[in-house]
């Protein structure tokens, strides 16, 4: 027997409760093979739920995806690699792939919630831009000078 793309399923993430769908389910690997035993096995989707020995903390974020395609999280890298983890657990491969991708583009501006002070390298004439340095990286990131110029008046003082 199989069940309609709208048959609501119920999902126990590490303790903590999910009610979806097995059309949203779909787009995962491991979670769309775990409601396919569910059926085999016999067990009643709309009022069992198939129990998951995972940290829920992300899963309202790969559910999110999964019905919608898309996804928004913070700047804080850890999330980002949380989210990322979970999508490779779960089979969804295209967003692990997109976080991959975020975290290897990420700037080092952030570092968890703080930010990373910079050293002007060079200033341009005109004060548009800025080379900048930032902690420990080697590289030299070119940034507007009203970027920079921000951090500077909202401290009360003048040029760096």
């Amino acid at each position: 027997m199989v069940f309609p793309s709208m048959t609501p399923i119920k999902l126990n993430v590490g303790g903590h409760n999910f009610e979806t769908t097995v059309g949203t389910l779909k787009g995962s690997t491991r979670l769309a093979e775990m409601a396919r035993e569910a059926e085999e096995l016999l067990i009643d989707r709309k009022h069992e739920a198939i129990f998951i020995d995972r940290d829920p903390r992300y899963f309202p974020d790969i559910l999110k995806y999964l019905r919608e395609g898309k996804l928004r999280f913070s700047a804080c890298g850890r999330e980002i690699e949380g989210i990322r983890e979970d999508a490779e657990y779960y089979g969804i491969e295209a967003l692990a792939e997109k976080l991959r991708i975020e975290e290897a583009h990420r700037g080092p501006f952030f570092v968890g919630e703080r930010v990373i002070k910079g050293f002007n390298v060079k200033v341009y004439g005109d004060s548009c831009c800025y080379d900048v340095t930032f902690g420990n990286w080697p590289e030299v990131f070119h940034v507007l000078g009203n970027m920079l110029r921000l951090e500077t008046e909202r401290k009360g003082g003048g040029e760096k």
